[in-house]
């Protein structure tokens, strides 16, 4: 949250959220905070400036859809989680629902558990395969090129957490 602050983060997308007795720990009163349907905070939106005025437009037990308006334009944003023991075909059908819901411009942010060499995975699975004909098929870009690790831990380094954007949002992305 320190970081959010630091870089005057307007929204953020989060996924497996660390909470205690069913609250996510660190988040502040003055934060506003969507999630999806699953029980755990398994994926969500955080909104840190009140002057945004993010609106649920989608919620499934693995993605929460809102869109805000900048500059006159309905930007939906997702954030989404695809837990390794459920397959990814559900995760995407979802999305696409989502996709479904009227904007002009489209920003996916998740853990999708799934690695490919497009974000720099040393390895492919067949989630990555899935996740990378996905993004073809919907015109989106993969905007995490070249990036480090997003997965660090006692079991190795992973690449599973994936950001994707349709055309109008790519100029606006910086700093993946």
């Amino acid at each position: 949250m320190q970081r959010a602050k630091d870089q005057r983060t307007s929204l953020a997308c989060v996924q497996e959220m660390y909470e205690i007795d069913e609250r996510p720990v660190g988040l502040s009163a003055h934060h506003k905070l969507l999630h999806s349907e699953r029980g755990k905070l398994k994926a969500g939106i955080i909104v840190f400036n009140p002057n945004i005025q993010a609106m649920k437009v989608f919620s499934s037990a693995n993605v929460i859809g809102v869109t805000n308006q900048v500059r006159k334009r309905s930007i939906l944003v997702m954030s989404v989680y695809c837990p390794p023991s459920e397959e990814i075909e559900t995760l995407l059908q979802q999305i696409d629902q989502c996709l479904c819901i009227p904007h002009d411009g489209t920003i996916i942010a998740g853990d999708f558990n799934a690695k490919s060499p497009v974000w720099s995975s040393k390895i492919e699975d067949d989630r990555g395969k899935e996740l990378v004909d996905f993004a073809l098929s919907r015109r989106l870009a993969i905007v995490n090129e070249n990036s480090p690790p997003t997965f660090d831990g006692s079991r190795g380094t992973s690449w599973i957490d994936v950001t994707l954007c349709d055309a109008p949002m790519i100029e606006h992305i910086f700093k993946w």
